[in-house]
């Protein structure tokens, strides 16, 4: 709105005031928690990874989550196959300035995307049987869009869909709304 009233109204060019921030407050809000890339912060009691599906490739984030809800980014990359992501289930992410460490509790992955892949397979059932090897370590989810409440869905029970693709009847898939998970 300022910004029109500036350039219509009066007819001036506008310029935008940035606050200049000092270095003592980068300083204290950086020993408050901002802890380098890959650090866990020492408040944190669990470590969580996800990995998003790609064609051919993974997205994924690891974060620190601890009393209150309270969470931080601690890491983000990619991963262009399945044993780089296992590898990062056995990471060690250092805990703030201490000798001490923790790796993953725990990991979900995509199961979506769907692509055909070279092998004339897909992803999903790639995350799938990757999924069902590491568990109960590496639980697979899928997104599910739309304004339905998995709970009420007559497939859905505990929301858990029990899959019944050939090869994977009885596979259970966590399922995540995403319209009220963001």
């Amino acid at each position: 709105r300022l910004f029109e009233y500036v350039t219509q109204d009066l007819g001036e060019p506008f310029r935008d005031q940035v606050a200049a921030v000092k270095d003592a407050a980068l300083e204290a809000r950086k020993k408050d928690g901002g802890n380098a890339r890959g650090v866990v912060p020492k408040w944190a009691s669990h470590l969580l990874v996800t990995a998003d599906t790609q064609k051919d490739w993974f997205y994924w984030i690891a974060r620190a989550w601890g009393a209150g809800e309270r969470s931080q980014l601690v890491d983000v990359g990619e991963a262009r196959v399945f044993g780089e992501l296992e590898a990062l289930l056995s990471r060690k992410f250092p805990i703030g300035d201490t000798a001490e460490f923790m790796r993953p509790a725990f990991m979900l992955i995509d199961a979506g995307g769907g692509t055909e892949t070279d092998a004339g397979g897909n992803r999903t059932d790639e995350v799938f049987r990757w999924a069902g090897k590491h568990a109960p370590l590496v639980v697979a989810c899928r997104g599910m869009g739309g304004k339905i409440d998995p709970m009420m869905a007559p497939d859905f029970r505990d929301g858990y869909h029990t899959y019944t693709r050939k090869g994977f009847a009885g596979y259970k898939v966590r399922q995540i709304t995403i319209n009220t998970q963001k």
